[in-house]
C-alpha cells in the first residue's frame, strides 16, 4: 500500500508519535501531515512532505485543503521539485539515539535559561 501511493495523508489532530507517516516514507511516499506531536518531528515541510497548521477543526481544514492544493500544483507542476521531496522521504531515518541526544540538549538548553 505504502509503495504504490503518490501522497500520504496523515489529518491526525493529535499524534503523540506516529509510525505511518514513517512507514509512508521508508517506500519514497511524501506526507502531509497535521504539524503537532510527532508528525511535526519527522515531516518537514518543503523537504520530505507538507504540513498544514490550525487549532481549530475549521482552521485545520482550511490549512489542509491549501497544503493539498500546493502539493498536488507541485505534483503536477515541478516534477524534479516532487521528485527531491519524494528521494528526501525516502532517505529519512528516525532513531532512538537520535531523540534522546535532542531531548538532552533542549531539557539542558532550558534548564540552563532558568538560571
Amino acid at each position: 500500500m505504502y509503495a504504490s501511493g503518490e501522497l500520504f495523508l496523515m489529518p491526525s489532530s493529535f499524534e503523540p508519535c506516529g509510525i505511518s507517516q514513517m512507514l509512508a516514507m521508508r517506500k519514497g511516499q511524501p506526507c502531509l501531515v497535521h504539524e503537532v506531536g510527532g508528525l511535526k518531528d519527522t515531516v518537514k515541510d518543503g523537504h520530505n512532505g507538507f504540513t498544514f497548521k490550525g487549532d481549530t477543526v475549521a482552521e485545520q481544514v482550511d490549512d489542509f485543503v491549501r497544503v493539498f492544493k500546493k502539493a498536488i500544483h507541485l505534483k503536477k507542476n515541478a516534477p524534479q521539485q516532487w521528485q527531491q521531496i519524494c528521494s528526501n522521504a525516502a532517505a529519512s531515518r528516525f532513531f532512538w539515539e537520535d531523540t534522546i541526544h535532542l531531548y538532552f540538549r533542549d531539557l539542558y538548553r532550558s534548564s540552563n535559561s532558568l538560571k
